[in-house]
């Protein structure tokens, strides 16, 4: 019987393939350590590398315009903004927000952002919020292929600027 695949984990798989053929560009799924086993974790889905800069990105997928910030384990906060705060290291939640009807969007916000919202007082970020970078994207015919080079470069242009 097939195994049935959850709209966050073919969000990866889809987020994946897009490296395909970018041969400057390092991409690495991190695999989970011990499954959460006693508050182990990993700090976040996939590390990628372009020279000259290193991120770490946690992918979401979530259901409506509105992402939760229960969705990111305390390990992840933490380890996320210590990331951070390292020169040339980039770190941030990439959300795919989706419908029954499809994808309205994908975006990426820095976890400095999302950690000034939640110290705000705030529970969730919006897919109308600013200060998410958005995530070029085509619909092949049932998976998704996103824009990987376009889209590093304006997380660099946003930090530059």
């Amino acid at each position: 019987m097939a195994k049935i695949v959850g709209p966050g984990k073919r969000f990866e798989q889809d987020f994946k393939a897009s490296f395909t053929g970018l041969d400057k560009i390092s991409c690495d799924r991190v695999q989970n350590a011990g499954g959460h086993y006693r508050g182990s974790y990993t700090v976040s889905d996939f590390t990628v590398y372009r020279k000259p800069s290193l991120y770490y990105f946690e992918l979401k997928a979530c259901k409506g315009k509105r992402f939760s910030f229960d969705h990111i384990r305390p390990g992840q906060w933490q380890g996320l903004q210590l990331k951070a705060k390292i020169e040339g290291v980039r770190a941030g939640v990439v959300v795919h927000y989706y419908s029954d009807d499809g994808c309205l969007g994908v975006y990426y916000y820095p976890i400095g952002h999302l950690a000034g919202l939640r110290l705000q007082g705030k529970k969730s970020v919006s897919i109308e919020d600013e200060a998410g970078i958005e995530v070029d994207y085509r619909l092949k015919k049932v998976r998704y292929h996103y824009h990987i080079e376009r889209w590093l470069s304006c997380i660099e242009s946003s930090i530059q600027g």
